[in-house]
């Protein structure tokens, strides 16, 4: 989200009495956006005169007036993004729920592209004989393609307990835990962790990335990747799943994001797909 678009939703969260619907399109978002900006500087250039000529006319009243108008101004401005960056927080509960209702339609969806995955799949370090943590698993819609590769093993946790349970249904040799990915902790450690299609939805991702660091061992392959482009992931999630999505960051910020654990090694961002994936110090 740009500098722009996120003054816009401030702006319509803080004026929902009026807009009645946050749910509108980015360019009616920024004509509003612009609109307030001219009544601000309005406002506030109003007040800058008051307070000039109080100042002229040595008038107490008019100065001390001016002055409280703009105070107010900037003390309202700061409790509404004050407000909304707490509406924008996920909350775990909401997040589960959400995909506890998708759940049964998840395998609905379209069909996963295999020469992506195979790509995601290679640069992840998934190989014959590796032990591997898949995160946010879904429905185990990576399973398949673990199992074509002949890993050793499988081990996949979701939030979603009705993920987990058709997970379950349909892999039954596989692992498949109900758990939270920030603060799990496992008996063992993993040649490779995988995140796929799942990252924007973790409310402290630097959290996961710190906790699932521990159950990887060194050498190991971290991967975080989406068979989507980052633009068009973001769109879709802005659109339907705003409330438990947070933007993905781009290549850079989420390398840097892993440095602290991880020698990053790959990078892919195209319109095809993204990856950010690296190995364990």
């Amino acid at each position: 989200m740009d500098l722009l678009e996120l003054l816009s939703d401030i702006v319509i969260y803080g004026s929902s009495d009026l807009v009645g619907n946050k749910k509108i399109s980015s360019k009616t978002r920024k004509r509003i956006l612009v609109v307030f900006i001219i009544v601000s500087l309005c406002h506030i250039g109003i007040s800058a005169f008051c307070i000039f000529w109080a100042i002229k006319d040595k008038s107490i009243i008019l100065l001390v007036l001016g002055i409280l108008c703009v105070l107010l101004f900037i003390y309202n401005a700061f409790k509404t993004i004050e407000k909304y960056k707490e509406a924008q927080q996920m909350n775990k509960e909401i997040i589960k729920d959400f995909f506890d209702n998708l759940a049964p339609h998840w395998d609905n969806e379209p069909i996963a592209d295999k020469e992506i995955i195979d790509t995601i799949l290679d640069n992840g370090g998934i190989k014959e004989n590796a032990d591997v943590l898949d995160v946010a698993c879904g429905t185990g819609v990576l399973f398949p393609y673990y199992l074509e590769r002949n890993v050793k093993s499988i081990t996949a946790i979701d939030l979603s307990p009705e993920m987990v349970k058709i997970a379950k249904s349909k892999f039954p040799q596989v692992n498949v835990i109900c758990g939270d990915a920030e603060s799990i902790t496992f008996d063992r450690n993993f040649d490779c962790i995988v995140i796929y299609n799942a990252f924007p939805h973790f409310p402290e991702p630097e959290k996961v990335i710190s906790n699932l660091s521990k159950s990887l061992k060194t050498g190991g392959r971290f991967t975080i990747a989406h068979g989507m482009s980052k633009k068009e992931l973001d769109e879709i999630h802005m659109k339907s799943a705003g409330k438990v999505s947070n933007i993905l960051p781009d290549c850079d910020n989420l390398a840097k994001m892993l440095e602290s654990y991880f020698n990053v090694d790959i990078m892919i961002s195209n319109e095809k797909m993204y990856q950010v994936s690296g190995t364990k110090k």
